[in-house]
């Protein structure tokens, strides 16, 4: 799948707010000054090399999804709707500077040191929601993607039956909850998706 014909349409609905495009070829999509005054809708980076992927593997300990993987060489990690949806990547350095804000989210840290203890060992965490804290995971062995408390891999909020059809559905679900300016519609509605299973 490519996010250049399935998700960039969407996000770059926001490019009437401002792009800024970084030396490094991150895209900042969408000014949105009444979050921060450098606040931006949607920051996408540039995709990672295979060495790069090889590379976070190996930091990661865990083989990445090859749907994930997909991902990741198209762009490095993802931050969507004022951060209200991230996906983890490599990230280059823990600096901080102005720089910074725009970086991925690593993928080790999720992976490793702040992994649920009943988390099985096929589990690989990929992305999060910042309105409660809650996790996104591939089963490596079914390809199934999950949403999880943030510290309980067994409490299961939402399936889906892949990564991409979580990503383009999220996607799609996000945008009809902010306006043209990239607010949201609804201040008091959860930006997380309603649980599809009970739990």
């Amino acid at each position: 799948m490519n996010i250049q014909d399935t998700i960039m349409p969407i996000l770059r609905k926001a490019n009437s707010l401002g792009v800024e495009l970084l030396d490094d070829g991150t895209q900042l999509i969408g000014h949105v000054p009444h979050v921060a005054p450098r606040a931006r809708l949607h920051v996408v980076p540039p995709g990672l090399k295979e060495s790069e992927v090889n590379q976070l593997e190996i930091e990661v300990g865990k083989t990445i999804p090859d749907e994930y993987k997909q991902l990741l060489i198209q762009t490095n990690g993802l931050s969507i709707y004022s951060d209200s949806l991230s996906f983890y990547g490599l990230r280059a350095d823990f600096i901080r500077n102005e720089r910074a804000p725009w970086l991925a989210y690593s993928m080790v840290d999720p992976n490793n040191y702040e992994r649920p203890r009943d988390a099985k060992d096929s589990y690989v965490f990929i992305g999060g929601y910042s309105y409660d804290g809650s996790s996104l995971f591939i089963d490596s062995n079914s390809g199934k993607v999950f949403r999880c408390a943030q510290f309980r891999a067994s409490e299961i909020y939402n399936i889906w039956p892949d990564f991409w059809t979580m990503l383009t559905s999220e996607v799609e679900r996000l945008d009809s909850l902010f306006n043209a300016e990239g607010k949201k519609k609804d201040p008091s509605r959860p930006t997380t998706p309603e649980p599809n299973i009970k739990v």
